[in-house]
């Protein structure tokens, strides 16, 4: 599970569809990376979609999602 990806949504008071919207994804589908049972491995154009939405660098996003892999 990313938790780090609720984290982020909830401290922006933001619903899973809000963020899925803004990432231009389907809400379900974005359900599903936040409970990492899709995207097991953030692809690029994800990842910099989410670093973009919560005003984070990239370079963020890559840890967090190391820290969930080891």
């Amino acid at each position: 599970m990313r938790e780090y990806l609720k984290e982020l949504r909830t401290a922006k008071n933001m619903t899973q569809r809000e963020a899925a919207e803004k990432i231009g994804m389907k809400p379900n589908y974005y359900c599903m990376i936040e409970k990492g049972s899709r995207k097991q491995k953030l692809d690029l154009e994800t990842a910099e979609k989410i670093a973009e939405l919560f005003h984070l660098d990239l370079k963020e996003i890559v840890e967090l999602e190391r820290r969930i892999s080891s």
